[in-house]
């Protein structure tokens, strides 16, 4: 959690600049950033890992019809079934990669540690 307060902070400080009276107003554009950064160790973006694709970044991205409503992207049964299975295969490199990363900071954390006899 000391890492993820880190990141929060950093993301504020940037998004705030010099005007510290209005912080919460970027808030969602804060929230929206960390949630769709791709992170070192899985590689994908934790959006992604949710929802199996990305947000749309801007109002551009939608797509409506004539009466406002969104149109929804069309998808075909066998693509679909091929993106889940993708998707289950993306799961299981991310457990890999955060096994691997839990691991490596596990040896450097218990680099110094000497068993204690009482």
């Amino acid at each position: 959690t000391e890492r993820t307060n880190r990141v929060i902070k950093t993301a504020i400080r940037s998004y705030i600049k010099d005007n510290h009276r209005h912080w919460d107003r970027e808030i969602a554009k804060i929230g929206f950033a960390l949630r769709t950064a791709t992170h070192d160790t899985t590689k994908v973006s934790p959006a992604f890992l949710n929802f199996g694709r990305n947000p749309k970044k801007s109002g551009a991205e939608h797509r409506l019809d004539v009466s406002g409503h969104e149109v929804p992207d069309p998808v075909e049964p066998e693509g679909y079934s091929l993106s889940i299975r993708k998707l289950q295969d993306i799961y299981k490199d991310v457990e890999v990669r955060l096994h691997q990363a839990y691991e490596r900071s596990k040896r450097s954390y218990n680099l110094r540690h000497r068993p204690q006899v009482y």
